[in-house]
């Protein structure tokens, strides 16, 4: 994909791209702290980085150099966006409790690499395996497991039985793990 991501002109490799790694970048974003906006911001930038690297790229000859390139770039313009944002305040709270809790620095980096990398594969999971299942399927998982609502109350948002909940989400949650593990592997194990 990569390869022909370098010609702009190539509508049908840039929207599978978008298809594929959008809603990673804005899970990633969001969670994060970033607004739905900034976000968005983020993921252009991403692609407008993608673009001018494209022609350029050569790979490591590892699998997932790509996803990696990809989870690094967004991590990195995400951390400009929130630094640059003057309006966000939620980062100095973090910082603060990090100072008051913690004494090594190193510890604290490896830390939020290890979490940031986690909260990738998962976004990057999410955003696979949605495109996979039905849209219902997807929204009692989420509704479920992520919002926390009861699931007699999913079932009912639906106007489906709580077994069939029940059901979705044990899927959605087998899956996204099956997933994780291929990422996982494709990365390297990094």
């Amino acid at each position: 994909m990569i390869a022909r991501l370098a010609n702009p002109a190539d509508t049908a490799t840039w929207l599978e791209f978008l298809r594929v790694y959008e809603a990673a970048i804005m899970r990633f974003c969001r969670a994060r702290g970033l607004r739905d906006g900034d976000a968005e911001e983020v993921c252009q930038d991403v692609a407008i980085a993608l673009a001018r690297q494209a022609h350029e790229w050569e790979s490591t000859g590892r699998a997932g150099s790509f996803r990696s390139w990809l989870f690094e770039t967004a991590r990195r313009l995400c951390l400009k966006r929130i630094r640059d944002d003057r309006t966000f305040h939620s980062l100095d709270e973090v910082l603060s409790e990090i100072s008051d809790s913690c004494d090594n620095a190193e510890q604290i980096v490896l830390s939020r690499e290890s979490d940031d990398h986690r909260d990738w594969l998962f976004c990057a999971a999410a955003g696979i395996v949605q495109a996979e299942v039905e849209s219902q399927t997807w929204q009692a998982f989420w509704r479920t497991t992520v919002d926390g609502v009861a699931p007699t109350n999913v079932a009912a948002e639906l106007g489906v039985g709580v077994g069939t909940v029940y059901t979705a989400k044990c899927r959605v949650i087998s899956r996204l793990r099956r997933c994780v593990a291929e990422l996982e592997e494709s990365n390297g194990g990094e």
